[in-house]
């Protein structure tokens, strides 16, 4: 019995990922405007890593914010021949498009001409439009580059700066930063050369308050000399903080590694992983993500399994660092499935999302994926995007107060000839039911010479639910070769009421558990006769089981332990999952 149900979860698991939508109509990409900003003259060649780096809408007043890096030449000197490249914050019009202001962080020398290399890491806006950016900045010729924190205020006016340094000539690097809700603090991430005891790179994590104050600064090193790179911190409304990369081990290669700090940084927990386990792997996370409500902090990656192949691996945590549940997904391609970023909607279903290995007989031809998991782990859907057999790469997720779920990235295939290695800016718009409403393609119009857009960052705009998303186009050509940012606003005039849905009336079956949270006995009622109900835990154990059932089941909760746990209800194929909350 305990097998033959386990076998029919995994059915229910098949049917929640694969639920399809009968007939429906795609909508043309609602395209607002195109935006294009120079941040390399044709001095530079496309090389030139000027990628943006982060896109966020202003709460305050609505306006576009993107981060990145920005060439300049030096005066005085053969165009292309010396310049440095400077990182800053662009505000574009949100009507418009149209430029606002920019402000560089500018450390290069016109005197002596002399370049500096910044690089730039994430930015976060606060409520109150405050615009704060980490990165690597260039310090002094004694510490060289470093982590820094700047806070700008809406009209991009520096208001204060922050570094984090190794104590020698090393550089040091801000990679990822996040805000605190209610408080405001800051928390920031970030690679640190060299803590001053020669263990090389370690995890570098820093906790400042909105006016600049130091709450506390902590530097993690796993062991001896190996490298600690950190990829992505988050916060909780209790100041809890969250940092994931991956750590060098001399038995498991590169290990997923994860952080949590209380408030006043002591450090409560680390926890490790390696999928093959035991064996010199290459496994790396890339994005940490926590409910706030539950405490569920959720970790995705790319892992490395025993074949030598790359999956994404989404693992999730409770507060005190025990694992929930662990969930790969395993392409039936030949290796190449990466995981990239991890989200949680409203109502604390769990988004993965990353390019997957599309086919078993080559790795470079891939598709855009994301999956939608609840609380306790069970897969509610799995979609998967490739155009028109393109072969897709991810840039970035996000996902609106209702559900749904924009993507971008950028491909090559059918539409450009493979021999330029040339590609196209991609997004994709999923409504809440996961039905594909859009797809936008921006694809170079000349092929002659090597030139490419591409899709990095995606930004949601709570207040309206309407998306704007950026990256970079460049083009390498005799007497041209500018590199550009890319940012492009999708209207929201068409963001409710006119979403694509099935034609079909076959709708979800409609339940209502009560009393919800339970004590002991609770009322599950459903719209429909005989449908399969099955309860799991958040350990992805099945509580409860029960093939046919009338429209209302009285279950005895008794003896269940307190916790989440998911109802999944089956009518014929139709899957809706509901939370009880036993006390």
């Amino acid at each position: 019995m305990k097998s033959k149900f386990k076998y029919k979860i995994k059915n229910w698991h098949l049917l929640l990922a694969t639920v399809l939508i009968k007939t429906s109509v795609l909508a043309q990409a609602p395209v607002s405007w195109t935006a294009f900003y120079e941040v390399g003259d044709n001095s530079f060649p496309p090389p030139a890593t000027v990628n943006l780096k982060s896109i966020a809408y202003s709460p305050l007043n609505n306006d576009i914010y993107a981060y990145g890096p920005k060439f300049f030449n030096l005066p005085a000197q053969p165009s292309g021949l010396a310049f440095a490249k400077e990182c800053g914050v662009v505000r574009f019009d949100n009507l418009t498009g149209s430029p606002l202001g920019s402000v560089y962080d500018v450390h290069h020398d016109n005197t002596t001409l002399i370049p500096r290399y910044d690089e730039a890491g994430e930015m976060a806006i606060a409520p109150d439009g405050s615009v704060y950016v980490t990165g690597k900045s260039w310090f002094n010729d004694a510490y060289l580059y470093d982590m820094v924190v700047i806070k700008y205020n809406s009209d991009l006016i520096e208001q204060w700066r922050y570094y984090l340094y190794s104590p020698g000539a090393t550089d040091d690097s801000g990679i990822a930063i996040a805000i605190e809700k209610g408080s405001g603090n800051i928390v920031a991430t970030g690679q640190i050369g060299d803590n001053g005891t020669g263990t090389g790179p370690d995890f570098g994590i820093v906790k400042l308050t909105p006016a600049g104050g130091l709450i506390w600064s902590r530097v993690y090193n796993t062991s001896g000399t190996q490298v600690d790179m950190p990829a992505d911190v988050t916060i909780d409304t209790q100041g809890w903080v969250y940092v994931t990369g991956y750590s060098v081990s001399a038995t498991n290669g590169n290990q997923y590694t994860t952080i949590k700090y209380y408030a006043d940084g002591t450090r409560l927990w680390t926890r490790y992983y390696n999928e093959a386990g035991g064996s010199v792997r290459d496994d790396k996370a890339n994005s940490v993500a926590v409910d706030n409500l539950y405490h569920v902090i959720y970790v995705t990656g790319t892992g490395e399994n025993s074949s030598g192949n790359n999956d994404i691996v989404t693992r999730a945590y409770d507060s005190l660092g025990t694992v929930l549940w662990t969930k790969i997904i395993n392409n039936p391609g030949d290796s190449r499935d990466r995981g990239y970023i991890v989200k949680i909607d409203d109502s604390h279903n769990v988004y993965v999302a990353g390019d997957v290995d599309r086919d078993a007989t080559t790795n470079i031809v891939g598709d855009l994926i994301h999956r939608k998991y609840d609380i306790n782990g069970v897969t509610l859907r799995t979609k998967k995007f490739n155009g028109s057999g393109y072969n897709c790469e991810f840039g970035d997720m996000a996902i609106t107060t209702g559900g749904k779920v924009y993507l971008t990235g950028w491909c090559s295939g059918a539409v450009i000839p493979p021999a330029h290695g040339d590609f196209s800016f991609m997004a994709v718009k999923y409504n809440a039911n996961g039905a594909l409403a859009w797809s936008d393609f921006e694809t170079p119009n000349d092929f002659s010479y090597g030139t490419g857009y591409y899709g990095f960052k995606a930004a949601i705009n709570t207040a309206t639910s309407e998306v704007v998303a950026g990256g970079r186009y460049w083009f390498w050509g005799p007497g041209s070769h500018p590199n550009q940012w890319f940012i492009r606003r999708y209207n929201p005039t068409l963001r409710e009421g006119q979403d694509i849905i099935s034609s079909t009336d076959e709708s979800l079956p409609a339940v209502n558990i009560y009393p919800n949270p339970a004590n002991t006995n609770f009322i599950i009622e459903t719209n429909r006769e005989n449908c399969s109900i099955a309860i799991v835990n958040m350990q992805g154990q099945t509580v409860y089981e029960s093939k046919e059932n009338a429209q209302q089941t009285e279950i005895n909760s008794g003896a269940w332990a307190a916790g989440i746990y998911s109802v999944i209800i089956n009518s014929n194929g139709k899957i809706m999952t509901q939370k009880l909350v036993k006390e």
